[in-house]
């Protein structure tokens, strides 16, 4: 599972899954597949402004009942 990687103490541009821009840092890109996403309940991705294309298949087993995609 990718988010093993995902420790509090460390860059999260090291972490599996996870691109960042190489200038700014900013994370850019966020590649979980399915192995990511069984169990989460919620997911906020409010107030990003830079946000952009299209929302991806949230299937694979989720049991997504919160997104929070607003401004």
């Amino acid at each position: 599972m990718k988010t093993t990687t995902w420790k509090n103490d460390t860059d999260c541009c090291s972490w599996h899954g996870v691109k960042c821009d190489a200038i700014s840092g900013y994370v850019i890109g966020l590649n979980l597949g399915c192995e990511g996403l069984q169990g989460i309940q919620e997911l906020d991705m409010s107030s990003n402004d830079d946000l952009e294309g299209q929302l991806p298949e949230l299937s694979c087993g989720a049991s997504l009942s919160i997104l929070d995609l607003s401004h």
